[in-house]
């Protein structure tokens, strides 16, 4: 079965394997292509939003916790934003975030 959605994310989206809430079971979740960025006072949260193959149910991979704004680059901040796909291909192959793009 061929993996489209209406943003055009493809066979070659990136994919997790884990225990899904509503399947009871592990299914494989597929790379949504989206971010979701939350303010939270002076901190951000931005997860990679991924949906489950089977059920559509969602989770959300963590990124960043608790990081204040300045310390992320602002091009890559807007990618965030904008629901760049590129770096949501980028993200999806770590387990995280890449520490190394928080400035000091």
């Amino acid at each position: 079965m061929e993996r489209k959605n209406r943003r055009g994310v493809g066979p070659d989206a990136p994919t997790r394997s884990r225990h899904c809430s509503k399947c009871k079971k592990t299914s494989r979740f597929v790379c949504s292509g989206k971010f979701r960025v939350n303010a939270n006072g002076k901190h951000l949260d931005i997860w990679l939003i991924y949906r489950c193959e089977r059920c559509n149910t969602t989770w959300n991979q963590e990124i960043f916790a608790r990081v204040k704004p300045s310390r992320i680059d602002k091009e890559l901040y807007q990618a965030f934003l904008d629901n760049d796909w590129e770096t949501a291909k980028r993200y999806a192959g770590n387990n995280g975030g890449t520490r190394h793009e928080i400035q000091t």
